[in-house]
């Protein structure tokens, strides 16, 4: 009894009454089962065959069922159909066209994160300041791409590789520290990043300036750009010992600036470069003395300003509409007053006027201060400015730096990331006038 209930899920009652009948009883409730069974099988198969024998029958039978799919998927189509011959396809063609912005740490880590984690961007724009990276590391570079848009990776050995942007795994936060770009692209040891660009269209032939820390410079059209391999292609014919130190695309601008480790700067006409082929070296951009060597390149726009950190974190900003036009070639006027205390320039932006200009100063040992463009003293050419970071250990010293427009976001509650993973709810850094003024410091250990 007790089986039953448990295995057919009956009552005690109804145990009990199955256990009470004979067993003929329950031969013939078995009989009867299958008997029934066999007229309903038998009633079923002459149905069919009357069906099969008569092409009357059948067309109504399949009329009756077409109409029942009918009514189950009265759905409008969401396909269309049409007689034009498919294209090839590719796997490209089933990747959506989505906003998207991509970020490379100091470190060479890169990620693709949705574009609604920052605020409004135009497609190509230099983006906001709002991500955290790990410790260790600090964001140099973010740019607002479509995922189909090919993005350009300059290396200090005068290559460039290319990489879709969907290519790059994608990620819904802002606190993932991506993936590391070497393995995504072929690099060689010792080969690093040194720009990463977007060109809409290079077969339109847009120019781009390249220079070298032995000075040399060279314009490249970005229709040699069109055709590069997986393997990466050779843009700039590098004499022994220089590197690729600097990448910049013209479009209005008209004069580009020059800036050396010594503190000299030669701003000159963007017209004496007349465009180069892939395979060819530069020419000079500027005369280097004393072992020096260019720190950075840039183009030149109106109401812009020349930022200069140097080696010991002394910094200034100095408009760039005080530089004197030279020929190219030249050594230059003096940018920045070198001395023991300040150190040699380490790193040189230019920046635009106006607020909520982000500077992130980045240390060897990935010590990180945040400061405004407000913050840093504007001076004239030939001066040393103000420390804006100073070093916690005795061999540290400033490595780069990095340029961003604050994220609106910040002013919501949501505190500017320092670049090293954690949160400063300060302006990070103020310069006084005092040259030897401590700023407030945001570092990372």
């Amino acid at each position: 009894r007790a089986n039953l209930m448990s295995t057919l899920d009956l009552s005690e009652v109804q145990s009990q009454a199955i256990l009470d009948m004979q067993l003929r009883r329950l031969a013939a409730l078995e009989r009867e089962r299958l008997e029934k069974e066999h007229e309903d099988l038998v009633a079923k198969i002459t149905e069919l065959e009357a069906l099969l024998a008569s092409p009357e029958l059948v067309m109504a039978e399949i009329k009756q069922e077409t109409q029942a799919l009918k009514k189950s998927f009265n759905n409008p189509r969401r396909t269309v159909i049409h007689d034009a011959e498919l294209a090839d396809q590719t796997d490209e063609s089933f990747i959506p066209h989505e906003d998207a912005i991509i970020t490379l740490s100091q470190k060479g880590y890169v990620k693709r994160v949705p574009s609604d984690t920052f605020r409004t961007q135009h497609r190509g724009g230099k983006g906001v300041l709002g991500m955290r990276t790990r410790e260790d590391d600090a964001v140099m570079d973010l740019v607002v791409v479509d995922t189909h848009d090919t993005l350009f990776f300059f290396t200090n050995r005068g290559r460039v590789y290319p990489l879709k942007a969907y290519q790059i795994h994608g990620d819904s936060t802002r606190t993932s520290r991506g993936v590391l770009l070497a393995n995504l692209l072929p690099l060689d040891r010792g080969e690093a990043i040194q720009a990463m660009l977007i060109i809409d269209n290079p077969r339109d032939e847009y120019p781009l300036l390249l220079a070298t820390k032995k000075g040399e410079i060279k314009s490249l059209k970005t229709g040699e750009l069109t055709r590069i391999r997986p393997s990466g292609l050779i843009v700039f014919d590098l004499e022994q010992g220089d590197e690729l130190v600097s990448v910049a695309q013209v479009g209005e601008a008209k004069d580009v600036i020059m800036v050396s480790e010594q503190g000299q700067a030669i701003k000159f006409p963007i017209t004496g470069l007349t465009p180069r082929s892939r395979t060819a070296g530069g020419v000079r951009g500027i005369r280097l003395l004393n072992k020096d060597q260019v720190v950075a390149m840039s183009t030149v726009t109106p109401n812009s300003h020349l930022l200069i950190v140097s080696v010991h974190g002394y910094g200034k900003s100095t408009p760039l509409a005080s530089y004197p036009r030279h020929a190219r070639g030249g050594q230059g006027v003096r940018t920045f007053r070198t001395s023991d205390k300040a150190g040699k320039v380490a790193a040189a932006r230019v920046v635009q006027e106006g607020p909520g200009q982000l500077i992130l100063i980045i240390s060897a040992k990935a010590q990180v201060v945040r400061i405004t463009l407000e913050d840093v003293r504007v001076t004239g050419r030939n001066t040393q400015g103000v420390i804006v970071w100073r070093d916690r250990e005795p061999d540290d010293f400033v490595a780069s730096i990095a340029c961003f427009q604050e994220s609106d976001t910040q002013s919501n509650g949501d505190e500017a990331s320092n670049g090293n993973g954690r949160t400063n709810g300060k302006n990070g850094a103020s310069a006084t006038k005092d040259d030897d003024a401590e700023p407030n410091e945001t570092s990372a250990k």
